[in-house]
C-alpha cells in the first residue's frame, strides 16, 4: 500500500515503466490514462511483451493475422490491466472509487494496484469547469484524494508527476511542479532521469538504446537516497536493471 510520485525528464519513458511496472504485479490494475489514448498504450504494451518494434507496429504492414496474434499474446499477460481512457473522458474520484471496489473483488486476497498518468492532465480535466478553481488547489486536492484511496482500500497508488521549470533538469524531492503536496504527502518519491556522459556533446535523444537513473528521494518504508541504474528500449517500450 501506500502512495508513490514519478517524476522525470520528458520522455524518459515514465508511461512505459509505469506499464511495465502495472503488468508485472500479480493482481488487477487500473491504469488512468489522462494523456495517450488506451489504443497507444496497448501498442506498447504489445512491443514489450511480443519484442515488436513500435515503428512496426505503427507502420501498417502487418497482416490482420500477425496483429491479432500479436495483440493476443499480449492480452495473456495483461489480461488484469484495465486501461481508463481519461484523455477522453475525465475520470472524477468517484469513478476511480467504483472501478477500484469492483476490481478489488477480483483478486482473493483483495489486492490491486492504481496508476494516474499523469496527476496535472487527470486534475486538469476533472477541475476544467471549475473556473475558480487555481492549479495548486487542483493538484493538492487530487492528492489528497488519492492517499485517501490508498489509506482506505490499503492498495497502492502510484501517480506520474511533471517536474516545475527550476527542476527540469536537476529533478531531486521538490520537483514536482504546481504544488509541494506531491513531496509532503507521498510515502515514496521517485524520479527518472537520463545519464548524461562527460566530455560528450553527442546528441544521445535518438539512441535505440539508452541509460537512465531511477532515484528514491523520498521512501517512508525505508532507507532513501537509492540510485539504480536502468536500459530503456525506446523501440520495444521495456525497461531493465543494469
Amino acid at each position: 500500500a501506500g502512495l508513490y510520485c514519478l517524476h522525470g525528464q520528458p520522455g524518459t519513458g515514465k508511461s512505459a515503466f509505469a506499464l511495465q511496472a502495472a503488468a508485472q504485479v500479480d493482481a488487477p490494475a487500473l491504469y488512468v490514462s489522462a494523456e495517450m489514448a488506451a489504443k497507444e498504450l496497448i501498442r506498447r504494451m504489445a512491443a514489450r511483451i511480443t519484442r515488436t518494434p513500435r515503428r512496426k507496429l505503427m507502420s501498417g504492414t502487418l497482416d490482420p493475422a500477425e496483429e491479432m496474434e500479436l495483440l493476443r499474446r499480449t492480452m495473456e499477460v495483461v489480461g488484469k490491466i484495465r486501461i481508463v481512457d481519461a484523455a477522453s473522458e475525465p475520470a472524477d474520484v468517484p469513478f476511480i472509487v467504483e472501478q477500484v471496489r469492483e476490481m478489488r473483488e477480483q483478486d482473493p486476497d483483495k489486492h490491486m494496484f492504481v496508476i494516474i498518468d499523469s496527476l496535472h492532465s487527470w486534475v486538469g480535466g476533472i477541475t476544467a469547469d471549475e473556473q475558480d478553481v487555481t492549479e495548486y488547489e487542483a493538484i493538492g486536492d487530487g492528492i489528497r484524494a488519492l492517499r485517501s484511496l490508498s489509506d482506505k482500500y490499503n492498495i497502492p497508488v502510484l501517480f506520474l508527476a511533471e517536474r516545475n521549470r527550476m527542476s527540469m533538469k536537476e529533478g531531486g524531492l521538490s520537483a514536482v511542479a504546481g504544488s509541494r503536496a506531491a513531496e509532503y504527502r507521498s510515502d515514496v518519491v521517485m524520479s527518472l532521469d537520463w545519464v548524461e556522459y562527460k566530455d560528450d556533446d553527442t546528441d544521445h535523444s535518438n539512441d535505440p538504446v539508452r541509460e537512465l537513473t531511477l532515484a528514491i528521494h523520498k521512501n517512508r518504508f525505508g532507507p532513501s537516497g537509492g540510485r539504480i541504474g536502468m536500459m530503456f528500449v525506446g523501440d520495444t517500450q521495456s525497461f531493465s536493471a543494469m
